[in-house]
């Protein structure tokens, strides 16, 4: 995340400084927002724009539990950096009430996210709640474990899902991609 809040424009600007719109806001849960969370939205947004999608989603982050503006833990950015992504610019937030309307995607980074936030998501937002890996054949449910406390193992393993996770995203966005242009 690049910004405390969740921004109502994108970044990026089309023509004399007018905001480019963007069809679709997803947001990237876990508890701390510092391992899987930034991790998912730093290789989601690179995927996103290497689809051509860049200015059509918006990608942001938040933790269940999380403080405010700390980076990712340095595990995490090494197995990015290493990937060849960048969670440069990406700093922890808690999800806020307003992100379960804002949003049109909140992806759960495993089934506690997923029920914490749905005791406290209105319930005409609900349906907008899912699991990271729910778009990715075959992972359907599955949870991506949490590394914090774990060895270097454990943060391979999260990366590696997570980057399983977010291939079958961007695919499901992007054949999603004719819907959102008529919006």
């Amino acid at each position: 995340m690049t910004n405390p809040g969740v921004p109502s424009e994108p970044s990026h600007k089309v023509g004399p400084g007018k905001p480019a719109p963007v069809m679709m806001h997803v947001l990237v849960v876990c508890t701390a927002n510092i391992c899987r969370s930034p991790t998912g939205e730093g290789i989601v947004r690179h995927l996103i724009e290497e689809a051509g999608l860049k200015r059509d989603v918006l990608v942001d982050s938040a933790g269940t539990k999380a403080g405010t503006g700390t980076p990712p833990d340095i595990r995490s950015r090494l197995l990015a950096e290493g990937g060849g992504y960048s969670l440069a610019g990406i700093s922890s937030r808690p999800i806020a009430p307003r992100d379960y309307k804002e949003f049109d995607l909140i992806l759960a980074m495993d089934d506690k996210h997923r029920r914490d936030m749905r005791m406290d998501c209105p319930l005409d937002h609900m349906d907008k709640i899912r699991l990271f890996m729910d778009y990715t054949p075959g992972m359907v449910g599955t949870s991506v474990p949490d590394p914090y406390y774990g060895e270097d193992k454990d943060f391979a393993l999260a990366f590696e899902l997570i980057g399983k996770g977010a291939k079958g995203l961007v695919a499901a966005i992007q054949d999603q991609k004719p819907y959102l242009d008529y919006r």
